[in-house]
């Protein structure tokens, strides 16, 4: 995962470096940085097949300051490939 991590003004765009597998898809979550292990996410934007996605600022703005998320590759037939490394950013005060 590229960004957002550690400390920033804004959230903004989500961006990652995986190749989207053919005909398959790209899932992100984002979850509140202080919610427990198995809490529903904030954001689940299960459709993506590009490798970034941004979020409407006033959205974004009603996040929480510190935030966790990952991303996960799924393939034609919807079988998980791959799984981010989860990430934590905060935004700056």
């Amino acid at each position: 995962c590229e960004r957002p991590v550690g400390e920033v003004a804004e959230f903004g765009t989500f961006s990652w470096h995986f190749d989207v597998p053919k005909r398959g898809r790209f899932e992100l979550l984002v979850w509140d940085d202080s919610s427990p292990e198995g809490t529903q996410p904030l954001v689940k934007e299960a459709d993506l097949t590009e490798s970034r996605w941004t979020p409407e600022l006033e959205d974004q703005r009603q996040w929480p300051q510190r935030i966790r998320w990952e991303v996960r590759a799924y393939d034609a037939a919807d079988l998980l490939l791959h799984r981010s490394e989860l990430q934590r950013a905060s935004r700056s005060p």
